[in-house]
């Protein structure tokens, strides 16, 4: 999956011209979900997988040509953007929210008494 994403990215590189403002609807748009989808399930619980999927939005960050003399952390800040696992946390709490009040169709998988 990772390796799709990184493709993908390295495609909007070649394609758009170096303003931030596209490369920012750029990763919201056709990056971030891909790496996103269905991140309640397979959402990635060793340091190793964590680290190759944020990598995907480092690397994008890195090639903004305004942006890149600049650490990671402030490249977000710049974009506007979350760190990915702090956007699956977000996800995982949302869920769980929905299948504890019932909006989520989840709740006849578990055994209530």
């Amino acid at each position: 999956m990772v390796r799709k994403v990184h493709i993908r990215a390295a495609l909007i590189k070649r394609c758009f011209k170096a303003r931030v403002h596209n490369f920012r609807f750029a990763l919201i748009v056709f990056v971030r979900p891909l790496l996103e989808y269905c991140s309640s399930v397979w959402n990635p619980r060793y340091h190793y997988d964590v680290d190759k999927t944020e990598s995907v939005q480092r690397r994008f960050t890195k090639n903004i040509v305004t942006l890149s003399n600049f650490t990671y952390p402030i490249r977000l800040d710049v974009l506007h953007a979350e760190l990915l696992e702090l956007r699956r946390l977000k996800f995982d709490l949302t869920m769980m929210f929905r299948i504890i009040r019932r909006h989520c169709a989840l709740d006849k998988f578990f055994y209530t008494a």
